[in-house]
């Protein structure tokens, strides 16, 4: 109950942030009309990237409140705030009905969402690797990025039924709208989960001691600066890992090798249950084997095959593309089985949520929410469709190196 309860809210905010993505090539021309199909494509990536660039400030905003009032506080608001952001996508007005001012409250919601997740999953992972056994954070901490990955599978899965479903005139029309609403149901779920679940023992011994720290983020640059700079490295392959192949890549293959929308999230959604059962597998190894082989083996294995992959992308029918998919799947999974008990055993408990939150979270919205966009930027620049596949091995060998820094946390007990 306690992993369930602690994760299930990922499910939502990963289901929402991905839907998003998976639905780009429809909004694009409903809020941003114009005759450039690439130049809507790079808007809508735009504000893709903006929602990421709020993450920083919901990481201040909710690391304090989860090292301050508890893991159990943050996680219930940002599920309650990224709930209310999805509904707004949802029913927003298109530009044909209320002109320029449609964009503009797409991004707002866009930015909402980001604050949103900017405490979530982080918040979650210091409470759940906080409340597991001794021996087994990491496969404990797993189950925080399986519930992301499954959030965004759902909605990857949801987003091939509305293209399966409906005819294009009908998604244009109004079921672009549905996979949004949809998140209003989890929400409520997810909400009613995280109102019964009790306080992490870590924070709560913590407070009874009366050891809280009146500025957790500031305390946290000043005793762990440089190992928050290091792990913004380790998570750059983390970020361009996930967010090129499992995001940014059906709408690259619609785009570039003109596969079927459909058929590019279908294959999309097979390979990414592979990733969960992966996330799995490698979070339980890390508790036998350690955290950073795990981590080197995604992080090397992404840097060796991002070329031979988009090779397979280029190829005639499915065979090539379900084999690219499924080699990033495995390395993909090693990064998320491995990181989540790697982050939390580097900091502290008194900071442990602001450190985690805010290392992550500028991570991510450097060089995650800003995948799609550079990506697309990247292919229209060089003219070549490999561009993104060299820029996804160039982040896999800076991350290699930032790990090969670090010192082994398997063995390390949570203070």
């Amino acid at each position: 109950r306690m992993l369930v309860s602690g994760s299930v809210g990922n499910i939502l905010e990963w289901y929402d942030f991905a839907v998003y993505g998976y639905m780009a090539k429809v909004i694009a021309p409903l809020f941003f009309p114009t005759e450039d199909k690439t130049a809507a494509m790079i808007s809508v990536f735009g504000v893709f990237a903006a929602g990421f660039l709020m993450r920083p400030l919901g990481a201040i905003l909710f690391g304090y409140i989860g090292d301050k009032r508890g893991r159990k506080q943050a996680l219930v608001l940002s599920v309650i705030l990224m709930a209310f952001s999805t509904v707004g996508l949802g029913l927003l007005p298109t530009h044909a009905a209320i002109g320029v001012a449609a964009p503009f409250l797409l991004t707002a919601m866009r930015l909402i969402q980001g604050v949103s997740v900017g405490g979530e999953l982080t918040t979650s992972i210091s409470f759940i690797v906080e409340k597991a056994p001794e021996g087994r954070r990491g496969y404990y901490g797993a189950w925080t990025t399986f519930c992301a990955v499954a959030g965004i599978l759902l909605g990857s899965a949801v987003g091939a039924a509305v293209e399966s479903v409906f005819s294009a005139e009908q998604i244009t029309n109004w079921a672009w709208r549905v996979p949004f609403l949809i998140g209003f149901i989890l929400g409520i779920y997810a909400l009613l989960m995280r109102r019964t679940i009790s306080e992490s023992d870590s924070f709560t011994k913590l407070r009874s001691s009366g050891r809280l720290i009146k500025t957790p983020l500031a305390d946290a640059f000043k005793s762990h600066g440089i190992t928050m700079i290091k792990i913004t490295g380790v998570l750059w392959i983390f970020a361009v890992g996930f967010y090129m192949p499992f995001i940014y890549l059906p709408t690259y293959l619609s785009n570039t090798e003109h596969v079927p929308l459909s058929q590019a999230l279908d294959l999309n959604s097979v390979a990414m249950a592979l990733v969960l059962v992966v996330t799995l597998l490698l979070g339980h190894l890390s508790d036998k084997v350690g955290r950073k082989k795990i981590i080197l083996f995604g992080s090397v294995g992404f840097m060796l095959s991002a070329i031979p992959v988009y090779m397979l992308f280029g190829m005639d029918g499915e065979t090539g593309i379900f084999a690219g998919l499924l080699i990033f799947a495995i390395f993909c999974g090693a990064s998320q089985g491995a990181i989540p008990a790697f982050l939390s055993e580097n900091f502290p408990t008194p900071i442990r949520v602001s450190a985690l939150s805010f290392s992550y979270n500028v991570a991510l919205a450097i060089f995650g929410g800003t995948t799609p966009l550079l990506a697309t930027w990247l292919i229209q620049k060089s003219g070549s469709s490999f561009a993104p596949a060299w820029y996804l091995a160039f982040a896999a060998l800076v991350s290699t190196l930032s790990v090969l820094t670090m010192k082994e946390t398997f063995r390390k007990k949570l203070d």
